[in-house]
Parts: C-alpha cells; structure tokens; sequence
C-alpha cells in the first residue's frame, strides 16, 4: 500500500522502526485497500488524532460560510448556538448542596475537566448574578471508565417541554437516508 505524504494529518506506517506516515483527508478517499489489517490501525490512529486535536464551540465561528450554503433559519438557528424556551425564570435556593466526592472520583473529576478546558467544551466560569448552578456525578461505563454527568434535572424545570415523540429505534432508522448523520445528546 502507498501512502502520500502531505503535512495534514498524523499516520503511522507498520514497520521494524515503525516509521510515521503523513497523509491528509483527501488521501485517504484515494487509497486502495487490499489489506484490511495493515489499514485498521493506521484509521484508528487517524481518527484517534482527530479525537485528540477536537476544539469544541467553534461551528459559530463559521456561521457566515453557513450562510453562503443555505438560508434556512433552523440550520443558522443552530450553528448560532442553542436557544433556550423558558417556561419560568429559573432560580435556586442559594444554600445549594454541595457534593463531596472521595479522593478516587475527585481525581477522576479534575482529569475529565482538565480534559473538556482542553478541547474548549467547557471554559471557567465567572460568578455572576443570576447564575444557575448543577451538581455533577459520575457513571461507570461499559468500558470500566466513567463518564461525568451534569445534573440538570432542577434546570429543566423552567424550560418550556417539547413533545418529541419516537415511537421506537425502527421509526428513526426509516427517518435515515443516504449519507445522513446521527449524533446522540445526553441531556
């Protein structure tokens, strides 16, 4: 197997030295594949530095070449950013509950915020009046690591409730077409 080498994206290339490999996104729609164990690991590495180099909040940034694509307002609505129907001005207790985690779950913690700051999904906030504050917990994975939750259970109570009616995990497979996307939310 040939591979191009361009200054993209990270690759590497099997080998006594185990070399390393540069080719972009474009070559890899060109490659031929014949050996599907010499080409799993070098996507895994692929999208696993994909992964790595993620910097999330930034599809606003490019909300102006959105609107070159398309007019459509629920599409700009959400590249903008999400918008919020509030059924009552949301408010809290101010001696709210702080949890105290073990020494295990607190470091756990710190590493999955350090990890979210890293990749801009979530930056340190200010106080401010108003401000709503969630507890968080954590949730085992399948995998044995654990995933943090932001509780928004008391939040939820001031939104406006949409009705989102999805019969079964059928019905949202027939809603699928050719090359359309799914993405999954935890709220």
């Amino acid at each position: 197997m040939e591979l191009k080498a361009t200054p993209k994206t990270f690759l590497p290339t099997p080998g006594p030295e185990e070399e390393a490999t540069m080719i972009s996104a474009d070559t890899l729609d060109d490659l031929e594949v014949n050996n599907r164990t010499l080409f799993e690991p070098k996507m895994k590495q692929y999208f696993s530095n994909k992964v790595q180099s993620f910097k999330g909040g930034q599809l606003a940034n490019f909300l102006d070449e959105w609107k070159n694509i398309t007019s459509d307002s629920e599409v700009l609505n959400c590249v903008e950013g999400p918008y919020i129907e509030f059924s009552s001005r949301p408010t809290q207790n101010l001696s709210i509950r702080r949890k105290t985690f073990n020494t295990s779950d607190s470091l756990i913690i710190d590493a999955e915020i350090q990890k979210l700051l890293s990749k801009g999904v979530i930056a340190r906030p200010q106080h401010e009046f108003g401000e709503y504050i969630s507890l968080i917990f954590m949730a085992n994975k399948k995998d044995g690591s654990y995933r943090m939750i932001l509780n928004m259970k008391s939040f939820n109570q001031h939104i406006e409730y949409q009705h989102f009616k999805m019969d079964s995990v059928w019905t949202a497979i027939r809603l699928m077409t050719l090359i359309c996307y799914r993405a999954s939310i935890d709220l």
